[in-house]
């Protein structure tokens, strides 16, 4: 049997004391932690609170569908039949006096006639190219007659038959200063900053690179060019000319063969002359014949 340590026995020293202060803290703190319950006056006060707020919400979406339409809906507001609340177009019971909101059926919606109640704004920009009356756009057809109407005419010269004749005189000009092999002559119908665009061929821009490339043409072969304009239009000092284009262009030493295409002409007016600003060229695909086909014996 262990001897007893006379230093671990209790005292009336080590037990627990009364203190007035702890015990009035933990008394403090417990009281402000239980919420005290609520009077009659106040939850009636915050029920008042809570319906003026709904009140005033279906106000203001009755004021704002008011104008909108006259039929009722889910979005307008509506009264309460038991207490004459009105609420809210998307509350199923009132807000009031709890009681079920009853709707009436949703009648037709009318058509609107004024052109005040139409909201939708559209923006068509429709732009009149005038030409002629009888072309029909949907044919892929399109006439080579050279003294047949314009078919892209438009702006303020559509009708100006002066310079309808200045642009088929460029294109004349052109043709015969390149049938009889005159390359000055062909440059300068040519702006300062041209464009020209062959089949085959790199982009020449400027004068001089358009001469040169129509030079090396020239001594090639290339003749007897044939510019029939089909298409004229101008806007202001802009003008498009179109056409088929016919010419014997080589095909090998002292040997050429006959070439269809299309022509398109960007010009502008400079100086009360009109100048090539672009020239466009595309040929038609040849069309291969093979041999011909052996007889049988």
């Amino acid at each position: 049997m262990e001897p007893k340590d006379p230093s671990r026995e209790s005292s009336p020293d080590d037990s627990l004391q009364p203190n007035s202060s702890a015990d009035e803290f933990f008394s403090k703190m417990n009281r402000d932690f239980r919420r005290p319950k609520p009077s009659e006056e106040a939850v009636a006060a915050a029920l008042q609170a809570i319906q003026a707020l709904t009140g005033d919400a279906a106000l203001e979406a009755s004021t704002e569908n008011e104008a909108e339409s006259s039929s009722p809906g889910p979005g307008v507001a509506s009264k309460c039949s038991k207490c004459g609340g009105v609420n809210s177009g998307s509350n199923r019971f009132c807000g009031f006096c709890g009681a079920t909101i009853e709707r009436p059926a949703s009648s037709e919606k009318i058509a609107a006639t004024s052109a005040e109640q139409h909201v939708h704004h559209h923006h068509y920009h429709h732009h009149y190219f005038p030409g002629n009356p009888g072309l029909d756009l949907a044919s892929p057809q399109i006439s080579s007659d050279p003294s047949g109407p314009s078919v892209f005419a438009a702006g303020e010269g559509a009708n100006d038959a002066e310079t309808d004749s200045a642009l088929r005189k460029l294109v004349e000009e052109w043709t015969i200063a390149c049938n009889a092999k005159r390359a000055d002559d062909l440059a300068a119908l040519y702006s300062r900053d041209a464009l020209l665009i062959r089949p085959g061929a790199p982009l020449m821009r400027g004068r001089a690179s358009v001469k040169q490339l129509l030079q090396s043409e020239l001594d090639s072969g290339l003749g007897d060019v044939q510019l029939d304009c089909t298409e004229i239009g101008v806007i202001s000092d802009i003008g498009c000319v179109a056409g088929v284009s016919r010419m014997l262009a080589p095909v090998a030493p002292a040997n050429r063969h006959e070439r269809i295409g299309k022509f398109f002409l960007v010009v502008r007016r400079e100086g009360g002359e009109w100048k090539i600003l672009a020239d466009i060229w595309c040929l038609d695909a040849v069309r291969e014949t093979g041999p011909a086909p052996k007889l049988r014996k």
